[in-house]
């Protein structure tokens, strides 16, 4: 009995396995974006953005062929960086080593022609100018503000502001070719994913978690008699750190090593690509990794779920991240 409901998954779901054709001609684009808000009285200033974006670049560093964009927006000013520098610094703004007890956050330190005046419009221009082959791979990440209905927000000086809305941003990935991964750290994130059998974003509590957290082929296994409906976005993975309606903590809680520098769902983020947190710097970490098996590190150490719910799609196919 156990053999043929073995069999009729693997005939029901013929591409369930992680997308293995990682080539070492495959390209990883990475557009991250960190805005602090530091200059807008509407939105509170965001304390970790950059700290998160500082991180997450030196890990990105460490993947072979890659490319990355960085976008900060810092103490009013805002810059675009392809080799970022930062700098570990105390609470009160002092240079520190990171791995130091006093380390606080990161700041980035700008060099000549960094400043960019870049708008969220700006950065997917930019997206839409990457030539990128139909197996490469582009992960896009963003640390800022989003209104209640997941629109990105700009930040300017004077209190002025600009919102660009979910449809835009997967437009302007959807004209590029490669398989796109978002990982999205802001209120109300929920909004970019779509609802389906595979999805997350139905409402639960701590004891209700079907389908999270399960290793993908066991999710698979259990949905495997339940109609499949066409998936949309096929080219996108999304990790939301938020339902439609949560707001994301911009700190995280608990007792592990700094986990009250970095934002809440970036901090086991960073843990899942391998980022050595006491010392705060980047691992060289050569053991395969998938979209889903970063969702599964997220979900099953992540401290205060029903309070704020990462999300994600539930796709036939899993992808190799690195």
């Amino acid at each position: 009995m156990i053999f043929f409901l073995l069999l009729s998954i693997l005939l029901i779901f013929p591409s369930c396995s992680p997308d293995s054709s990682l080539s070492k001609e495959r390209k990883t684009y990475i557009i991250t974006v960190a805005d602090d808000f530091e200059s807008n009285n509407q939105y509170k200033k965001l304390k970790t953005v950059v700290t998160d974006q500082a991180a997450l670049y030196s890990q990105f560093s460490t993947f072979e062929n890659v490319e990355i964009r960085c976008y900060i927006a810092q103490n009013g000013k805002r810059y675009l960086s392809l080799s970022p520098e930062y700098r570990a610094e105390d609470e009160k703004n002092n240079p520190t080593d990171a791995d130091s007890p006093n380390f606080d956050h990161f700041t980035f330190i700008p060099k000549e022609g960094e400043e960019n005046n870049w708008s969220i419009e700006t950065v997917l221009e930019d997206v839409g100018k990457i030539n990128a082959e139909k197996d490469d791979l582009i992960i896009f990440t963003y640390s800022g503000h989003s209104d209640n209905n997941g629109s990105f927000v700009t930040n300017y000086n004077s209190n002025k502001y600009d919102t660009t809305n979910k449809e835009r941003v997967l437009e302007a990935f959807s004209s590029i070719n490669g398989k796109k991964v978002f990982f999205l750290d802001t209120c109300f994130s929920g909004q970019f994913i779509s609802k389906s059998n595979f999805s997350t974003t139905d409402s639960f509590n701590s004891s209700q978690t079907k389908y999270l957290g399960e290793d993908y082929l066991e999710a698979i296994k259990n949905l495997s008699f339940k109609s499949i409906k066409n998936e949309s976005k096929k080219d996108f993975w999304i990790l939301a750190s938020a339902s439609i309606s949560q707001e994301a903590y911009d700190t995280g809680s608990g007792s592990e090593p700094n986990v009250k520098h970095y934002g809440a769902m970036t901090y086991y983020l960073l843990l899942s690509l391998g980022y050595d947190m006491e010392r705060n710097e980047a691992r060289t970490v050569n053991r395969p990794l998938t979209f889903y098996s970063i969702y599964s590190y997220i979900w099953q150490n992540f401290p205060e779920k029903e309070n704020q719910t990462p999300r994600v799609e539930r796709k036939r196919l899993d992808i190799r991240i690195r």
